[in-house]
């Protein structure tokens, strides 16, 4: 049996850290849920690592690299979801039947 907390730790958090991802892509287009996800990956690597392992942070001018670092993530992100070429142009029809779409395409080329 294992005598490592983290161990328990991990078997318990485990799961979630599959699953919330998940519902997080389901519940929206990837252009809603994708920054979040890329925000939080370092963000929670990071304190995984340090409250897990016992890594030890930088401190200095070290740590301010590390917040530039993250602020330039965070501002490509929004700029990359605000980007027009994600989103659908507003006279496109959207079908959740990917017949109904195949159908609409060959009545107008007929």
């Amino acid at each position: 049996m294992a005598t490592s907390w983290q161990t328990y730790l991990l078997i318990g958090l485990g799961p979630g850290f599959v699953f919330l991802p998940q519902k997080a892509l389901q519940a929206g287009s990837l252009v809603a849920s994708q920054p979040a996800l890329t925000l939080s990956n370092p963000l929670v690597g990071a304190s995984f690592g340090v409250a897990v392992f016992g890594e030890h942070v930088r401190g200095g001018g070290w740590l301010a690299l590390a917040a530039l670092g993250a602020l330039l993530i965070l501002a490509c992100t929004v700029i990359l979801a605000r980007s027009p070429m994600l989103h659908d142009s507003p006279d496109t029809e959207r079908s959740p039947d990917p017949r109904a779409q195949h159908q609409r395409t060959t009545r107008r080329a007929t």
